[in-house]
């Protein structure tokens, strides 16, 4: 979203005006609405949520009216007449998004989510008119586990074919303090996540990535994405 520039940007990362290419005027203008609609829509989401939970209506979406967000378009692309990809390759390594719901809208095969139970990989072939709704870290953590994070890849196209996708991710605001719901606590449960600030939360998924920052959990998540077999498809072209 088009946010004015912070006072101290390094207190509050993530917010601030969009840089766009100076030879595609055009760009701001068709690119922004695509954004402010999947915006509305992942709020919809948000709500729908809300009722699955039975909880007071906007628990999540009063704490996104500021949100953290990021709309990004990715190209994946295997040359013509290059090897083809063997199963070892990957378009994009196995993780989690870090937010509250992602949108995605792709073009062609190669999403695979790994399934929450069975721990095998599956395909999401893409279906004309629909979009791919993933949960992220931060909704895990806010339902206390009941909703889990979406653990997903990307593998590389055939060669000579092209994959075009758009990512829309939407955070909490910087500032909301985020804990399980007392809804998503049954009796005699524990609390699995601390209450934690949505930015701060951000920024440490942020060094994991990186790998300046590595846990005993991050360890396993690799391991286990790493060893998962291949599983069945789900949707179609």
């Amino acid at each position: 979203l088009e946010r004015p520039e912070e006072e101290d940007p390094q207190k509050r990362p993530f917010r601030g005006p969009n840089n766009w290419p100076s030879e595609l005027p055009e760009l701001k203008e068709e690119f922004m609405a695509a954004v402010n609609a999947l915006h509305e829509l992942s709020l919809e989401v948000a709500s729908a949520l809300e009722v699955c939970l039975e909880v007071e209506p906007g628990t999540f979406v009063k704490k996104c009216d500021d949100p953290m967000v990021l709309c990004r378009g990715l190209h994946y692309y295997t040359p013509l007449g290059g090897d083809t990809p063997d199963e070892a390759a990957l378009g994009c390594s196995a993780h989690t998004d870090y937010g509250l719901i992602s949108l995605l809208h792709q073009t062609a095969k190669g999403l695979q989510v790994l399934h929450a139970e069975d721990n095998v990989w599956m395909d999401v072939d893409p279906l004309p008119g629909s979009l791919v709704v993933n949960l992220g870290d931060l909704m895990q953590r806010w339902t206390n586990g009941r909703f889990k994070s979406t653990v997903h890849r990307v593998l590389p196209p055939e060669p000579g074919q092209r994959r075009q996708c758009i990512g829309f991710f939407l955070d909490a605001n910087f500032d909301a303090v985020i804990e399980p719901l007392p809804r998503c606590i049954p009796p005699g449960e524990a609390l699995k996540y601390p209450a934690i600030q949505a930015g701060q939360h951000k920024l440490a998924k942020f060094k994991v990535q990186s790998g300046s920052e590595l846990d005993d959990q991050s360890a396993e998540f690799f391991r286990r994405t790493v060893e998962a077999p291949k599983g069945a498809s789900v949707g179609g072209a």
